[in-house]
């Protein structure tokens, strides 16, 4: 068949007469082809939203709310930001705002991949979040000065992967699509 670059030359090289087979397709989709607008038809709006100081944005169809996960994933956060000293009786203390960047980010990816994360409090400020899928475990920490480390663990291949502390969010990304993909 022949690639869209190919069938521009054709067309280029004889534009009086197109290709009968062309016209031919024109006809019979002419006939199964609505000629008025779909109704359906919603635009996308890009919206601006603040959490913790954090400042994102987001695209939805028009008409739509802010996704529920991720507002369950932001009072989950909230819950965190407001726990007291020595909340885990070992010196814990609450969710610091240098690792709120990240943990949203985060949240994001894991949302455009249907795939909520399980989040769990750090001692130090930060956050854990866990995705589990089909024998495949990705655990990403984010610590309370926003630096990661991770851990991808697939069951049935045995493969594991770490990425150290101290990882920034671009060292992870990989992880991620390993997990996604």
């Amino acid at each position: 068949m022949a690639s869209n670059a190919k069938l521009s030359e054709d067309w280029s090289a004889a534009p009086e007469a197109p290709p009968l087979a062309y016209l031919q397709t024109n006809n019979i989709l002419r006939s199964a082809l609505p000629t008025t607008p779909s109704r359906n038809f919603r635009a996308l709006v890009t919206e601006e939203g603040e959490f913790m100081g954090v400042r994102f944005t987001w695209q939805r169809v028009d008409g739509a709310q802010f996704p529920q996960p991720i507002s369950d994933a932001f009072s989950q956060l909230a819950t965190f930001a407001g726990l007291p000293r020595n909340w885990d009786s070992y010196g814990g203390g609450p969710l610091k705002q240098s690792a709120v960047a990240t943990v949203i980010e985060l949240i994001f990816a894991g949302h455009r991949q249907c795939a909520m994360p399980h989040l769990h409090p750090l001692s130090r400020g930060g956050v854990a979040l866990t995705w589990q899928r089909e024998g495949r475990e990705l655990e990403v920490q984010v610590a309370g000065d926003g630096t990661l480390d991770a851990l991808f663990d697939d069951e049935t291949t045995g493969e594991e992967i770490e990425i150290p502390k101290k990882s920034t969010l671009d060292d992870v990304k990989p992880l991620l699509s390993k997990f996604f993909g």
